[in-house]
């Protein structure tokens, strides 16, 4: 049997989007569970659908082509995921001048989620934009946080 989502997960749908499990609720009528979640992708609205459903095989019959098992797969089901190793050299570094140059090295190869972690880590928010701005923006964090609070972090 699989394992129930939890909060925070990612899943794969067979037709290829990702989504969030926002939550792992009970109908207050049935008490039948159900899994609420968002697409990481486009609008920001949320889904409802009974856990058996979520997690029920897919029919091979009706979708001949589907490359996963089940209607919904777990990201790491389908793909293990592993840390950039520069991006893990990133988040253990307390210095400033060392971040600057692992993010310069990274940015031919950067990804949004990469700057979103590596932004996170910094304490340095990042606003809506093209890789590219949100590259800059991280970067140019960094340089101020260097420039006014030294190269040792707190």
């Amino acid at each position: 049997m699989r394992d129930i989502p939890k909060t925070k997960e990612i899943y794969q749908h067979f037709k290829g989007n990702k989504y969030q499990i926002v939550a792992i609720a009970k109908h207050s009528e049935t008490r039948e569970l159900m899994v609420v979640y968002k697409p990481m992708y486009g609008d920001e609205e949320v889904y409802c659908r009974p856990l058996d459903m979520f997690m029920e095989l897919l029919d091979v019959n009706q979708y001949p082509d589907a490359k996963q098992k089940y209607r919904f797969e777990k990201e790491t089901d389908i793909e293990e995921t592993a840390l950039d190793p520069l991006l893990e050299e990133f988040l253990d570094t307390d210095s400033y001048e060392e971040k600057l140059n692992i993010l310069v090295a990274l940015k031919h190869r950067i990804t949004e989620e990469m700057l979103n972690t590596m932004s996170i880590s910094a304490d340095i928010e990042l606003n809506e934009g093209t890789l590219e701005e949100k590259y800059a923006a991280l970067k140019n964090g960094i340089l101020m946080r260097e420039k006014f609070e030294g190269n040792r972090m707190r």
